[in-house]
């Protein structure tokens, strides 16, 4: 499980589904207080919630740089490196250095090159951000990427683009993940279920034609399906109110949920509540082969807004889960069974396995 540092929900972007745009205009005039954080930050640690941590945001290098090497610094002392997830756009070579002696490994958020991305930013600033993500790889910073598929870049008449841009990275030892929109439909952002579908098996077979590997959500399917432990947080029976994925800690310091589907923050319970996960084995996914390795999916992305429900992407994912299993099944490679996390009799208390998750 991974801790998720919101040092700061300020961002100097204005990304068009941004899902924090709801809590950081709630939450405007709060002030960051470093040493409640790193309080924080060592009691998830102590109690065993998360054994990595990451600078999250917001854009976590907004702030000012002798707080960002402090929160780093700290961490690495702690896990023995430090993450940051950031848009990119404020790479300089006072924050190379920074990352350099705090070991951190850096996630950008980039859709693709120019016109790709621009619910996030301008082509020109999207071009300066493709240049710091291949600036990082030249000093040796472990850099990945995390792409949002919408109709900006996942749309057929931009699939080759899309696709050169994951080929560009993967030869330079580059790798991210492929996540949908989080939220509800959004008219002329969201792709549908259907060209999600479409999208993603489109791109699962270009990446095994040109030798593609580590990106997710596949990798994750192949590790579920073979009984590898890492797992993104999508594929980990999450819990609205105890999110085995990750646990957030504010700005002020309070230790929350994941806040990707509350509009308020909310305390955390210990992973072990698996209330969501005991519904959907009686209800939408009773019966489903699948259920044992996705858990339901994302409860951001649950049918009308309803935690209790599957997740509305439950065509796409069962597509890909068995685009997989055949592919592993064909090249004569064992399928693991995972063991639900609850007690079918006791419904909340974990008998199940504890895998380690990396977060989206």
């Amino acid at each position: 499980m991974t801790i998720l540092v919101d040092a700061t929900l300020d961002c100097n972007l204005n990304c068009k589904y941004c899902y924090n745009q709801f809590l950081r205009n709630r939450f405007r005039d709060e002030i960051t207080n470093i040493k409640a954080i790193k309080h924080s930050i060592k009691r998830v640690y102590d109690l065993g919630w998360g054994r990595q941590a990451v600078l999250h945001g917001g854009e976590s290098l907004l702030l000012p740089r002798d707080q960002l090497d402090e929160l780093l610094s700290f961490i690495c002392s702690l896990t023995g490196n430090s993450n940051v997830q950031t848009n990119g756009t404020l790479i300089d070579n006072e924050i190379i250095k920074i990352f350099k002696r705090n070991k951190t490994s850096v996630g950008v958020s980039i859709d693709g090159p120019g016109k790709l991305n621009r619910f996030r930013m301008s082509e020109k600033l999207t071009q300066k951000v493709i240049d710091n993500i291949f600036w990082l790889k030249e000093e040796g910073i472990g850099v990945g990427v995390i792409m949002v598929l919408h109709r900006a870049n996942g749309l057929p008449e931009y699939r080759k683009e899309l696709k050169d841009f994951i080929y560009k990275l993967s030869k330079a030892g580059i790798t991210g993940r492929l996540n949908l929109c989080l939220f509800p439909f959004k008219e002329g952002i969201e792709l549908t279920p259907s060209e999600a579908r479409e999208l993603y098996l489109d791109l699962g077979l270009f990446m095994e034609e040109n030798g593609i590997r580590g990106w997710s959500p596949f990798t994750d399917m192949i590790h579920a399906l073979t009984g590898k432990r890492q797992i993104m947080c999508t594929f980990n029976f999450c819990d609205p109110y105890a999110t085995g994925g990750g646990v957030v800690i504010t700005p002020s310091g309070q230790i929350s949920v994941c806040h990707k589907f509350h509009e308020e923050r909310l305390a955390y319970s210990p992973p072990q509540l698996k209330t969501r996960a005991y519904i959907l084995s009686q209800t939408d996914c009773k019966g489903c082969k699948y259920f044992q390795y996705c858990g339901g999916g994302c409860p951001a992305n649950a049918l009308n807004q309803d935690w209790r429900n599957k997740t509305k992407w439950c065509p796409v994912w069962k597509s890909l889960w068995s685009f997989i299993e055949n592919r592993l099944r064909f090249l004569e490679i064992p399928i693991a069974s995972r063991s639900l996390p609850f007690n079918y009799q006791g419904g909340g208390n974990d008998h199940g396995d504890h895998w380690e998750v990396i977060n989206t």
